[in-house]
Order: C-alpha cells, then structure tokens, then sequence
C-alpha cells in the first residue's frame, strides 16, 4: 500500500507508485480537481483504463478530439444499478430516462444485429427479444422465457425472415403462437405458414389446458354496427365453408347461396 502524500504532491505511476512532485523532468500533473471532479489537464487526449492500445484497454474514451463525437468503449460487461431505490436506468438521446432503457429520438429505432456469415436453414433463429421471469419460489416452470418475438429464417438463403411469437405454456418449453410470414404476406394463427392473408388453425393439441373442443375461431360484440363485414371486391366468391377440404356451403359473388348442391336466387333453393 502506497503512503498518503501531502496536499501538494501527485501519485507518481511505475512498478511502485509513490507520491512526489507534481512537475518532474518537465511533466506536468495528468489530473486536475474542481466541483468535486476529476479531470485531465489536457482535454484533447483520449483515456485508456487497463490497457496501453484501444484492442487492448478494459476501458477507453475515444475521438475525444476528432471532428466526431467521442466514443466509450468497454471490454467484459456494463452493469447498471440503482443506489438507494434510485437510478439503474440506461438513456439513449436523453438525460432523464422514464423506463430501465430509453432511446430518444425523433425517430428512434432499436436494432438487433447478427453478425453470423453462415448458411442459413429454415427455422433458424437470427435474433429475440425474451421476456424472462425470474421467479425461484417453485411455482410453475420458472425462472425461464415466458415469451419470445423473434425472427426466423424461412428459406435458405436467408433473405427470407418472418416473424415468431412465442408464449410458454402449462410448464412446457417456448410453442409458437403466431407467425407473421413474409412467403405469403400473411398472419398464421397455430401455423407457421399461413396459406392466406390470416390462417387461423386450431384442433389440435392440448393449449393451456384446454382440449381440442373449442373454437377455431369466435366473433363477439356489443355494437350497433354490423357484427362480421366481409368485402369482396374481385371475382372470386364471397364465402366458402368446406369439411376436409370438400365445400359445402358457398355464398358466390352474384350473392348466391349454395349448400350442398342447392343454390338460392330469387329466394328459392334449385339445384345447381
């Protein structure tokens, strides 16, 4: 352990740091203390902690006098904490964040980069955000991801991303919810590959708890509008409900009934 020097001198660095002169050989003191700070004597240098090159510095403050604004770098991890119930918060273009990470901008964009250079299979995961529960009480199947959206590879030269949303159910691993696919343009509800601007598919499994005997899909309102609107504005029909892929109820685009070889126009039923 270094003595304390006196009031005029400065920590001198070497094998052995000591106290002496500030202004040895012509060198002047690196720090000056104003406000209850620290600072370099000379603002233009930049700062290197644990390290003599910026490859090699745990710490660094660089471009402190470059045309650009200056950057810092760290090596290992940057941990935020809040002291007494206070802080703890990372602001991006701001000074006074309102959440545990906030970026201001007038057009603020967060952006997950993946720095793989490989060849890409259908399904491969190139980037998350997880919701994490980090609950250890014993109940359920945390700690672990609760939910996950992310993008995944959908061919195989990876030019083509959807996007996954993933929610964890009665204790089991992450299962896909919904995907939003980028082959078709459309929204998959319990598949990955939606054959329509929104596939809803249902039936099979045990989701949550339930059995297979609920709803595909189910319309509820308490308005003074129509309930269900289905437009047709090209030629096809207006409404097809079929059994294993055989129609049996279609309402074409004249806005003729036909159910099961019958067909209703002028408000009667002939066969078609």
């Amino acid at each position: 352990q270094t003595a304390a020097g006196s009031s005029s001198q400065c920590l001198l660095g070497g094998t052995t740091p000591t106290f002496g002169s500030c202004n040895q050989s012509g060198l002047e003191s690196f720090w000056g203390q104003a406000n209850g700070a620290l600072y370099p004597n000379n603002s233009t240098v930049d700062l290197l902690v644990g390290g003599q090159s910026t490859a090699s510095a745990k710490f660094a403050v660089l471009n402190v006098n470059g045309s650009g604004p200056a950057t810092a770098t760290v090596s290992g991890n940057l941990i935020v904490m809040p002291t007494n119930g206070a802080g703890g918060r990372i602001g991006v273009g701001t000074t006074n964040p309102q959440s545990d990470i906030e970026v201001s901008s007038t057009t603020p964009i967060l952006r997950l980069t993946n720095t793989q250079d490989k060849n890409w299979s259908i399904g491969d995961l190139q980037g998350a955000l997880d919701f994490y529960i980090s609950d250890s009480s014993g109940g359920g199947a945390y700690p672990g991801v609760g939910a996950r959206v992310g993008a995944v590879t959908e061919s195989t030269s990876g030019v083509q991303t959807g996007l996954s949303f993933q929610v964890a159910r009665s204790g089991i691993n992450l299962t896909e919810a919904m995907r939003i696919s980028p082959l078709t343009g459309g929204v998959g509800i319990g598949t990955t590959l939606p054959i329509a601007k929104l596939d809803v598919r249902g039936g099979t499994g045990n989701w949550a708890g339930f059995s297979n005997n609920i709803p595909v899909a189910s319309f509820s309102g308490l308005t003074g509008a129509v309930g269900l609107v289905v437009d047709q504005s090209g030629t096809g029909d207006i409404f097809t409900a079929s059994k294993s892929g055989a129609s049996k109820f279609t309402i074409n685009n004249a806005g003729n009934i036909i159910a099961n070889n019958y067909t209703n126009a002028g408000g009667l039923l002939y066969t078609s």
